[in-house]
């Protein structure tokens, strides 16, 4: 695990990051319960009862990361979990990336080839082989 602090960090060329705070987790939890949903940077901003600015300089802080890209990585990670695990479904590729929250199909699968160097119909096949 990278994510916790250990005396290796200075060697793998890792920042510790501190435990999260509970804003933070509402945050998560927020986008885990919304995901499909349109979810704006105000909107989660809210939740955690802070600005935006704040918002995304405690998510850089805590996660490493904005709070849009870990929107984004929550439903990429969703989208493969579905792609590989629900065989059974009828849902389509287009079908899964609209329920996991995205909009923009092209987007979509351009996001998910720079995230895990394939294609979601290759997801796919690969899922229906095993």
């Amino acid at each position: 695990m990278t994510d916790l602090p250990h005396n290796y960090n200075e060697f793998m060329g890792l920042e510790a990051l501190e435990p999260a705070p509970e804003y933070i987790h509402r945050v998560e939890k927020y986008i885990a319960d919304n995901y499909s949903n349109s979810i704006h940077l105000s909107e989660m901003a809210k939740c955690a009862s802070l600005s935006v600015r704040a918002l995304q300089n405690r998510f850089r802080r805590f996660r490493n990361t904005t709070p849009r890209e870990y929107l984004r990585d929550y439903r990429l990670n969703l989208s493969r979990q579905k792609l590989e695990n629900d065989r059974d479904t009828d849902l389509n590729i287009t079908e899964i990336a609209l329920n996991c929250g995205f909009s923009h199909l092209s987007k979509f699968a351009k996001c998910y080839r720079q995230r895990f160097g394939e294609t979601p119909s290759e997801t796919r096949k690969k899922a229906l082989i095993r």
